[in-house]
């Protein structure tokens, strides 16, 4: 393995052990102790959301909106561009956010239906990896390796299930950008995340 690759592989390691690590903490402190007294279904409070940095380029500007078990969040600054010889060869941008759920009667929501959107460019001499901990549960990877110009939208549906008895959505997202030399470029921007909390067909 070339220190290109090695460097890459630690990176995301580390972007994934961070990303796990803090969705498990923020669960374990958000988990409710009551009983469940029946059926219920899942709503989103995102006034009441929380921005946690856990990195060194952490997100500080979204906005988020919600109707019942349906959201949207739409972030500012989750993006990581390297375009010439003054930018360095590698970049990793790091944020996770917290939102308030509140259950009510009716078919129990059993998991996440969640749609990424966001936009890549790289040339052959660059990789993307984005790593996406959705619901506070399964680690989601979208990655654009080396050797491949790409030029396009992100669109991604992703599942997640809903963690029973907490009452709080958690999403950490890692991007992790790298290039060989200063005449490659990349670009990536993550700039919406539209969340369902579904209930499984029969749920009762």
């Amino acid at each position: 393995m070339n220190t290109h690759a090695l460097r890459n592989s630690l990176q995301t390691v580390i972007a994934i052990s961070m990303i796990i690590a803090s969705s498990q903490l923020l669960l374990a402190q958000n988990k409710s102790t009551s009983k469940p007294a029946g059926p219920k279904e899942t709503h989103f409070d995102t006034d009441g959301r929380k921005l946690i940095p856990v990195g060194v380029l952490a997100a500080d500007k979204m906005s988020a909106t919600s109707s019942g078990n349906v959201m949207t969040i739409l972030f500012e600054d989750a993006k990581l561009s390297l375009q010439n010889e003054n930018d360095p060869l590698t970049a990793t941008w790091v944020g996770t956010l917290v939102i308030p759920t509140r259950t009510t009667p009716g078919n129990r929501s059993t998991s996440y239906v969640q749609h990424v959107r966001g936009f890549v460019s790289k040339t052959k001499d660059s990789s993307v990896s984005i790593l996406l901990t959705l619901g506070g549960g399964k680690t989601h990877l979208i990655s654009y390796g080396y050797g491949v110009t790409i030029n396009r939208n992100i669109l991604r549906q992703l599942l997640s299930p809903i963690q029973q008895q907490t009452n709080s959505y958690v999403a950490s997202i890692a991007i992790l950008v790298e290039r060989r030399n200063v005449k490659s470029a990349v670009q990536v921007n993550i700039d919406s995340l539209d969340v369902d909390a579904k209930a499984r067909s029969g749920a009762k």
